[in-house]
């Protein structure tokens, strides 16, 4: 399957974005839905787009500081039923070439349970500490 990654131009993009997050974060992981959507200035969002199925699937959101050249990628966020795909993977790469001639760094929040996936896309903890966001076990 292919998964086309595009940076979120216009409503109905955005309105695809929130549906998966809203799946995936509230439904599935249940964070509070008054913290899921901001209008931070910075952040970029994406969605991938199964083409077989035409289907989005992916969504997530890069906040670039041009200053300090470093972008904080979050809320990936993958369809239960199109997780072991890959699609992970392709999206941040994706994200990383989107941004990668703006910044020196890349830096993520990660649910705990989510930390295999950034290791296995060549992210690492860089200390031990745990915190807990809107309920939720972070690191």
């Amino acid at each position: 399957m292919t998964l086309l990654v595009t940076c979120v131009k216009t409503p109905e993009d955005w309105a695809k974005a929130r549906a998966i997050r809203m799946q995936v974060f509230i439904r599935e992981d249940t964070f509070e839905e008054e913290g899921e959507y901001d209008d931070h200035p910075s952040a970029l969002h994406f969605i991938g787009t199964d083409v077989e199925q035409n289907k989005a699937v992916v969504a997530a959101r890069v906040l670039v500081d041009d200053v300090k050249r470093i972008a904080k990628i979050s809320r990936v966020a993958v369809l239960s039923e199109c997780r072991g795909k890959r699609y992970g993977t392709v999206v941040m790469n994706a994200l990383e070439d989107y941004t990668r001639d703006r910044v020196d760094l890349f830096i993520l929040p990660a649910l705990v349970d989510k930390t295999g996936f950034y290791e296995k896309c060549g992210y690492s903890r860089i200390d031990d500490e745990i915190f807990v966001d809107e309920g939720q076990k972070q690191c």
